[in-house]
């Protein structure tokens, strides 16, 4: 669900399915969305039954830095779990925190192996579509 509020919210269309992964059939009503971000490389290195259930909010870093496609940062994090985001995923999280999309709890902590919650799910779609209005206004 995630993957396509997520692509939806960055204006993004659906693609035909071309029956890529295993256990998708393409009547799913998430199919056409699922294409759209294979082709777009979005889901690199992620295995399909990855994709179907609960998302851990170091991959929605990953995810939204992909789909948003953004600026390259130098920050420091300073969460006091920040040795916890998988090194692979830093950067994204690095970018997508600069850019106001994600934020620490308020016990500064990131909490990267967590799944997203719906209520900050809201949060980042509302945030994507915000950013991908004022990309388009440049």
């Amino acid at each position: 669900q995630f993957l396509v509020m997520a692509l939806r919210g960055a204006g993004l269309d659906e693609s035909e399915y071309k029956g890529v992964c295993e256990g998708v059939t393409g009547e799913e009503w998430f199919a056409g969305f699922l294409q759209t971000a294979i082709d777009n490389g979005f889901l690199a290195g992620y295995e399909t039954a990855e994709l179907n259930g609960n998302i851990k909010r170091e991959d929605v870093a990953v995810l939204v830095d992909r789909i948003l496609g953004l600026e390259e940062c130098e920050i420091e994090l300073n969460f006091e779990d920040s040795a916890n985001i998988a090194d692979s995923k830093i950067d994204s999280v690095k970018k997508i925190y600069s850019a106001g999309i994600m934020e620490g709890y308020t016990d500064n902590t990131f909490k990267p192996a967590n799944n997203l919650t719906r209520a900050e799910a809201v949060v980042i779609i509302s945030r994507v579509t915000g950013s991908k209005e004022a990309a388009d206004e440049k």
